[in-house]
């Protein structure tokens, strides 16, 4: 305070003026060109995903309407027909089902000679289930199994769901039988 008294301190105004020259424009300029970029990437990403939910819940509320097989599609169909979002509240039963179409369409020559390294993707994680569900210590690995099932999907070779029609064409219930004995289910 003696100190204030023989030499008073320097005005701060200068500096003050000088950092708003500087930081205003810059404020500015983000304020207009990366926040609206920022906000239409964000919206943009939500709408894709809400696009890709509603797609696959009339996928799934299509399999329970026009084509379920009971046998097949029970455990799908239960979550499904009760649930407003069944893309959401259901993802596990229709990633677990959606495998095993995929399995199925894998085990025809032709499929899997034209998506070579999406159908060694889902064998593999078919042999995988079918080792968890062999043994009862490694049931809860069961889900971890069935998330991995995205990253065949990811493969530039993958196969898409099969039409409704063709689900109910080729559905055979002895390879249903054999493939519910090996999950042990």
């Amino acid at each position: 305070m003696l100190a204030d008294l023989d030499d008073p301190p320097r005005s701060r105004i200068r500096g003050i003026l000088l950092g708003i020259a500087i930081a205003a424009p810059l404020t500015i300029a983000i304020g207009m060109y990366v926040l609206p970029v920022l906000y239409q990437m964000m919206m943009g990403a939500a709408k894709t995903i809400d696009q890709q939910n509603e797609a696959k819940s009339l996928y799934m509320r299509a399999v329970c309407t026009e084509g379920m097989i009971l046998e097949r599609d029970e455990k799908l169909c239960k979550c499904t027909m009760a649930s407003d979002l069944p893309a959401i509240d259901c993802q596990f039963q229709f990633e677990e089902w959606t495998l095993l179409r995929q399995i199925e369409q894998c085990n025809t020559a032709e499929k899997s000679a034209e998506a070579l390294s999406f159908c060694t993707c889902v064998k593999v994680l078919a042999e995988e289930l079918s080792q968890s569900s062999s043994n009862p210590a490694e049931q809860s690995n069961r889900g971890e199994i069935i998330h991995r099932y995205d990253n065949c999907t990811k493969l530039d070779d993958a196969l898409f769901l099969p039409e409704i029609k063709h689900l109910i064409d080729t559905w055979d219930p002895q390879l249903e039988a054999k493939s519910k004995s090996a999950r042990g289910s």
